[in-house]
């Protein structure tokens, strides 16, 4: 008998690992040196009517804030998944991800042949890690914004190791000023910025790739973010 969405089952992702070796359930990571990771998540696959069957599909997806029910469409889809297998087996994706100052979350969903999907399963989390970039001020960080592409709102992450006057704006292929996120003094340490996909009038930006530029004392770094609508 097809799962309905009230029986549809649970999945749980049991164990995320970096590499090989190093378990997200660790306190820390190491600052990265390099602007994504590759992580591996692993979980127990779910049957087609509960603990029954085979499961027809998965949804895997990630986001800078925890996933569940009510918000797994705004986060970012991981292309490329295998098909379930027969349930109980144990099934595991590898990706790579943006390095990024705040945690990352990760969730997955199945569905059975009708199309039902389950609830989400709990959230494995990525701790924050940080891509440095050295220049004459030390070191400083501008991470990838995560999500990207986004379709609601971004975060965007950086490092200054020393306090410094800040200038963080946004800008579109034409060059135009979209938005100003920071003017003014930047304190040492990490920073999170989210920006809601508005300009200054606070109209909702259209779809299309933008320009993220920090100015941090002598020191300038860009990323790009592509918007979807």
């Amino acid at each position: 008998m097809p799962a309905t969405p009230s029986g549809a089952a649970r999945v749980r992702i049991i164990r995320a690992i970096i590499g090989t070796s190093l378990a997200l359930t660790l306190p820390l990571i190491p600052a990265a040196r390099a602007a994504t990771v590759s992580i591996t998540l692993r979980w127990t696959a779910p049957g087609d009517n509960g603990n029954v069957g085979q499961a027809a599909s998965y949804e895997l997806r990630w986001s800078p804030t925890p996933i569940n029910n009510v918000n797994v469409l705004q986060s970012a889809r991981i292309l490329g998944l295998r098909p379930p297998s027969p349930a109980g087996q144990r099934d595991s994706m590898s990706v790579t991800v943006p390095v990024t100052g705040a945690p990352l979350y990760f969730a997955l969903r199945t569905a059975d042949a009708t199309g039902n999907w389950s609830l989400v399963s709990n959230n494995a989390t990525l701790p924050g890690t940080t891509a440095e970039m050295p220049d004459s001020l030390g070191r400083i960080a501008l991470a990838r914004p995560v999500p990207n592409p986004a379709r609601q709102a971004t975060t965007i992450s950086f490092t200054s190791p020393r306090d410094a006057d800040a200038r963080i704006e946004v800008y579109d292929t034409t060059g135009r000023r979209v938005r100003v996120l920071v003017d003014g003094r930047l304190l040492r340490g990490r920073h999170s910025l989210r920006w809601d996909l508005r300009d200054e009038q606070r109209g909702a930006v259209p779809a299309g790739v933008y320009l993220v530029r920090a100015q941090v004392g002598g020191w300038e770094g860009r990323q790009r973010i592509a918007v979807v609508r």
